[in-house]
């Protein structure tokens, strides 16, 4: 009864298994817990992933404390709750990376669509030859982009200039095209 340390019953002497542990959080382990939980879990719960510091050496300070006292920890439900953190706090500073890349290729995107919008709003029209005579006659040559090439800008972007289009992404965006009864060249 005073010894026994087996599951089914509890020992007078440490009455609450794996109570040691308790006392890794001491004042700096609970501010880095703290730390971790304010400004990495709660914005990560809350979607505010712009809140999330970006400073690495914050990150890894914190993430080896957290280690540190999951190394130290002996009590399975103390190892299951810094496991946890440790994963919440990695899982935090990366999904920032992520956000970070998600609001680049937003912006892309909506650069890209303007692109395409200017492009498929006649402004690839251009006056090629214009030749001028007395009086109000005068004679224009202007082009517009098959569609084939329309559909080649919005799947692969514009392509680089000096380069033109990749004859095959053309060709296969043709026969794609032409499957789905579109005149790649209209």
């Amino acid at each position: 009864m005073f010894l026994n340390q087996s599951s089914d019953s509890k020992s007078l002497f440490n009455p609450v298994i794996g109570a040691g542990d308790l006392a890794l959080l001491d004042k700096l382990n609970y501010n880095y817990l703290t730390t971790v939980e304010q400004q990495y879990g709660a914005n990560l719960f809350n979607g505010t992933y712009e809140k999330i510091p970006n400073n690495y050496k914050l990150y890894m300070n914190l993430y080896v404390s957290v280690s540190n006292i999951l190394e130290s920890a002996t009590d399975y439900r103390m190892i299951m709750l810094m496991t946890l953190v440790r994963e919440l706090l990695s899982g935090a500073f990366h999904s920032l990376n992520i956000y970070g890349s998600s609001v680049l290729l937003q912006a892309d995107k909506v650069n890209l669509q303007q692109q395409i919008q200017d492009i498929l709003s006649n402004k690839n029209v251009k006056n090629i030859d214009t030749v001028g005579a007395t009086g109000q006659l005068s004679v224009t040559k202007s082009f517009k982009l098959a569609s084939v090439f329309n559909y080649y800008i919005i799947v692969y972007g514009l392509p680089t200039p000096g380069i033109g289009f990749d004859p095959i992404k053309v060709s296969y965006l043709a026969d794609l095209l032409k499957k789905n009864n579109i005149d790649p060249f209209m």
